[in-house]
């Protein structure tokens, strides 16, 4: 499988960028595709298979939004994700997806907070079976009408971003990644129990629990506010 890795950033990033940057490097050594990276916002970068897109950080909220619809509208492969700056990937995660196919429009995998702990990925939105924001088990795949994709991590095909954009009258922190889920989660929704990325920082606001879910991982508890678009 061939891929664009797109990457939001700012100045004062560099270092967790860069640390990003090379589990890209070290994932893609797993795999027979094609890759470039693609890095919006901060300082210019320079790599292998790697392109920067300047971008101008408005004063205020930033433009979140249209950051993520510049990457897919730069990208050059057909699988496209989509990440915050602190996210790193898995040595196994491009294998993952070699095992798990291209049979989707938009893919969760499972996403670990950083110190392993499962963290939002697979998550209620409005579902008559879960709470809001509760961890669904990976194995339950009859509540993505009733889900939502946290904004600092998703999977999908590039001419689905393209199809469908965020909304770009939408700022930093004005849940933009809650609102286009509702638009596009009956379109193919699917999570692949084979790849996974992790946080690299802390994030306030959390308390943790030791309860254990039904996949047996400890998981992050549910916080009384949070602000969704900074995971």
């Amino acid at each position: 499988m061939d891929w664009t890795f797109g990457i939001t950033t700012k100045e004062g990033s560099e270092s967790v960028t860069g640390q990003v940057i090379n589990s890209i490097y070290g994932t893609m050594k797993h795999s027979p595709g094609r890759f470039e990276i693609l890095v919006i916002g901060g300082k210019p970068v320079y790599g292998e298979n790697l392109r920067h897109i300047e971008f101008q950080e408005p004063k205020g909220p930033g433009r979140i939004s249209r950051k993520k619809n510049l990457l897919a509208l730069n990208a050059k492969f057909e699988n496209i994700v989509i990440a915050h700056d602190y996210i790193a990937f898995h040595r196994d995660w491009a294998a993952g997806f070699e095992i798990f196919g291209g049979d989707w429009n938009l893919s969760m995998t499972r996403v670990e907070d950083i110190f392993g702990r499962r963290f939002y990925d697979w998550i209620s939105w409005d579902s008559p079976n879960f709470a809001k924001y509760d961890p669904i088990p990976y194995s339950n795949k009859d509540h993505t009408l009733f889900q939502f994709v946290p904004g600092a991590y998703w999977v999908a095909k590039t001419q689905f971003m393209l199809d469908y954009p965020l909304n770009e009258d939408l700022m930093w922190g004005e849940s933009e990644d809650i609102e286009w889920s509702l638009r596009v989660r009956t379109k193919g929704l699917a999570f692949n129990p084979y790849s996974k990325v992790r946080h690299l920082k802390r994030h306030r606001g959390f308390r943790f629990t030791r309860s254990i879910n039904n996949d047996g991982f400890q998981i992050c508890a549910r916080p009384d506010y949070f602000n969704w678009d900074q995971i």
